[in-house]
């Protein structure tokens, strides 16, 4: 099930564009409607499968361990899919990182919504494997924000293997 109430209006705009049933949900919960725009604001096309962007490869940089670079695909449903950026595959349970910086510019928030929502739900899905946010703080550190059935954490987590 997925929990409305900790989304953020761009994450459950895309989650009602792109997940089956959520427009339902919606539907049902009137502090959730709003009239969007007529036309959709197109985004520019994804970068390519398989090359890291400057700001994943800055992460890995700040990384003491091998990191594969989407290395697996979520099959969550028909027609929707999430592909962590970095897996750190240690022992038996590896380790799902996503990240993503805080940008105001809508077309990136558009995409990041998109993947935190995927990320949220496999999360909750997937309760046995660790799932992470990477952010860089004010400081300009890294920072691993865990994220549960329950959402993500506020507070980051302290890993060894990130300076």
């Amino acid at each position: 099930m997925i929990d409305l109430d900790r989304m953020t209006r761009e994450e459950i705009d895309w989650a009602s564009q792109h997940i089956p049933g959520v427009s339902l949900m919606l539907s049902l919960r009137p502090s959730h409607r709003t009239k969007g725009p007529s036309e959709p604001e197109r985004a520019k096309p994804a970068k390519q499968r398989g090359e890291p962007n400057a700001l994943e490869l800055d992460f890995k940089s700040h990384c003491t361990v091998d990191l594969e670079y989407e290395a697996i695909t979520f099959h969550l449903m028909p027609g929707c899919s999430y592909t962590p950026d970095w897996v750190l595959p240690r022992g038996f349970t590896p380790t799902f990182i996503e990240v993503k910086s805080d940008s105001t510019n809508p077309t990136i928030k558009s995409r990041y919504a998109a993947s935190i929502v995927k990320l949220k739900i496999c999360a909750k899905t997937y309760e046995c494997m660790p799932f992470y946010l990477a952010r860089k703080d004010a400081e300009g550190k890294w920072k691993l924000y865990p994220v549960t059935s329950q959402g993500i954490s506020r507070k980051p987590r302290e890993v060894l293997w990130l300076n």
